[in-house]
């Protein structure tokens, strides 16, 4: 991640009206776009001190550039730019935030408004006790400090440049994640609302309060979170739909790619047993018997066939057809040659009543006048 320069991150304005001093805080709005989209936990480094003191040059020196924040030569404020966003060199998945205070150096103040500003300050004494001196010397000859941001570091006095080092490596070691209450770790949008719940207090005159700048920033996270799993749901439903149509399509594509695979093998699998019952080959005496035989192997042969798909039972429907156009006519020959024998069995049997009538009068006859009994 190369470093990124943060500009303006809070201004103040300053109005005169009637001989007053109106005090007005603004948050950057360049600045809020540029931490809005940081990711990752941040690791904020603060540097606050007078006018041409060496703010910049420690920014860009932690930053591990050369630019970055421009270096002036006059007596006037000359920070060009109130933060710098880059890479932690030390902790992976981390950004290291440096931001410098702008436009210090005034006079005290006497006023309400002034120790209302400067109370910040006086916080920051009261909340971070703890504290690390580093004493550096001159960095160069006098008439080489326009140039600084020009001169390699053999070019800088020793001395210097080894402070300057451990400094760094101090800070770098040192610095911790930007945590709130309850172990929430900060990252850019939540670095972007305290930034803004902040200075929305200072200008209204009141205390930054941590617990309002939570509360704040749960309330946002939620609707965010929210709109998150909203847009989520929203995303895997619309993809469960595509894989529905695409399942639905894909299934009639394999459906009529298998359709056509198997009546392209029942057309030539079965091809000469529709010629043989178009010829009337199984319309005969044993006919059927043949047929039957005549299915069975073709059965077989298509079943040994690969690749069919799910319309493989196109065969049973095929078979079907088969046997009632072949059964019709087998049906038919069998009720012809039925009719034939029952038509003979009838006559035979016409003959025999005619026979049986005859003999039935001679043996009424009979038994009207019984033979004698010689005896």
């Amino acid at each position: 991640m190369e470093p990124c320069c943060l500009p303006c991150v809070i201004t103040v304005l300053v109005e005169k009206k009637k001989k007053q001093k109106t005090w007005k805080c603004m948050a950057g709005k360049i600045a809020l776009t540029i931490l809005s989209a940081i990711t990752q936990p941040v690791v904020v480094v603060a540097i606050v001190g007078l006018y041409r003191t060496g703010k910049s040059y420690l920014m860009n020196k932690l930053a591990g550039k050369s630019k970055g924040f421009s270096l002036g030569s006059t007596v006037q404020s000359h920070t060009r730019a109130s933060g710098l966003v880059c890479a932690h060199p030390q902790k992976p998945n981390r950004t290291l935030v440096l931001l410098t205070l702008r436009r210090l150096g005034c006079g005290e103040g006497t006023s309400e408004k002034d120790k209302m500003f400067n109370l910040p300050r006086l916080c920051i004494r009261k909340f971070f006790p703890n504290k690390k001196c580093f004493i550096f010397d001159r960095p160069t000859q006098r008439k080489q400090l326009s140039r600084l941001e020009e001169l390699r570091d053999v070019e800088l006095d020793s001395e210097f440049v080894h402070q300057a080092a451990l400094f760094c490596a101090y800070i770098f070691s040192n610095s911790k994640t930007k945590t709130l209450s309850g172990g929430i770790k900060v990252n850019g949008p939540r670095l972007e609302t305290l930034v803004l719940t902040y200075v929305s207090a200072i200008s209204s005159g009141d205390l930054p309060c941590m617990e309002n700048a939570v509360l704040a920033l749960a309330e946002i996270e939620n609707s965010a979170a929210v709109q998150k799993a909203i847009a989520h749901y929203d995303q895997q439903m619309d993809q469960k739909a595509q894989l529905n149509k695409k399942r639905d399509d894909f299934c009639k594509q394999n459906l009529k790619e298998s359709s056509d695979r198997c009546k392209a093998l029942l057309k030539d699998i079965f091809t000469t047993l529709e010629e043989g019952v178009k010829q009337g080959v199984y319309s005969k005496p044993g006919g059927y018997r043949l047929f039957m035989e005549k299915i069975q192997e073709l059965k077989k042969q298509y079943d040994q066939e690969p690749r069919k798909g799910i319309q493989w039972n196109l065969r049973k429907r095929k078979q079907h057809r088969l046997q009632q156009n072949a059964g019709g006519n087998a049906n038919k020959e069998s009720a012809d040659d039925g009719t034939k024998r029952k038509e003979s069995s009838g006559t035979r049997e016409a003959a025999d009543g005619e026979d049986g009538t005859t003999g039935g009068a001679a043996a009424e006859r009979a038994r009207e006048n019984p033979p004698l009994n010689l005896r």
